[in-house]
């Protein structure tokens, strides 16, 4: 009778708050277009070419990007050129968020860690706008780069443990 009283007592106190049961959705198909296009961009830029290739670019692990493109360009099926553009950097491991992950970080960020920074005694001031925290699939905003020399290194490992820098996110390798 104890143990299904306390779970009554458990239940009624959870039944109104929010439960993250899952991450935000990943990047649309029009998100990723948007980031290829512009990892294509950027990749053909470095080859120095008149007219980028329009080819469907293959999303791989940063660490395994230059094997890649080198393994197209042995591979001689097609232009070194189109290897360049052909294989891209994962979006998650370069820090590129979709809508909705920019969302969790930017509510993160504005509801816990402002505020747990302002518990230890840090000042950040206030989040910037929704609208303003990213562009592109980029974050242009973050507490701990607000507070600069503020942060003593004698205390940032502490500060880090008392308040993440990021919610859990393994979506992304670059913030995880």
């Amino acid at each position: 009778m104890r143990n299904l009283l306390a779970g009554a007592v458990v239940a009624l106190s959870l039944a109104g708050c929010p439960v993250q049961s899952q991450y935000p959705a990943p990047l649309s198909e029009a998100e990723f277009a948007d980031f290829a296009g512009t990892m294509q961009d950027m990749a053909w830029f470095e080859v120095g070419g008149e007219a980028r290739p329009l080819v469907q670019p293959t999303p791989v692990a940063i660490d395994e990007l230059e094997h890649a493109r080198n393994a197209c360009m042995a591979a001689n099926q097609i232009s070194n050129d189109e290897c360049a553009v052909s294989f891209i950097a994962s979006p998650g491991d370069i820090g590129y968020l979709s809508s909705s992950e920019l969302n969790y970080v930017y509510d993160y960020f504005a509801t816990e860690l402002v505020p747990c920074l302002a518990t230890q005694g840090l000042n950040v001031g206030f989040a910037p706008p929704r609208a303003d925290f990213s562009h592109a699939g980029w974050m242009t905003w973050d507490p701990y780069s607000e507070l600069g020399a503020e942060l003593p290194p004698s205390r940032s490992e502490a500060v880090f443990a008392a308040c993440p820098p990021y919610p859990p996110m393994p979506f992304s390798k670059a913030y995880g």
